[in-house]
């Protein structure tokens, strides 16, 4: 699950949305620090999620 947030990031990068475009309209995270920061989150996402599959081998 945590991948297909990296292959959303990878998306969205590719089609230039600017990550204030997507913070602007929604409020994903309660915290502030989070939503200015949401593609660094996404790509920690999907480091996580990497990690987490090469674990479960």
């Amino acid at each position: 699950m945590e991948l297909s947030v990296l292959i959303g990031l990878v998306v969205l990068l590719a089609l230039g949305v600017p990550q204030i475009e997507i913070t602007e309209r929604v409020n994903i995270f309660a915290l502030p620090y989070l939503n200015e920061n949401l593609y660094l989150m996404m790509a920690m996402s999907g480091v996580f999620g990497a990690l987490r599959v090469d674990g479960a081998h």
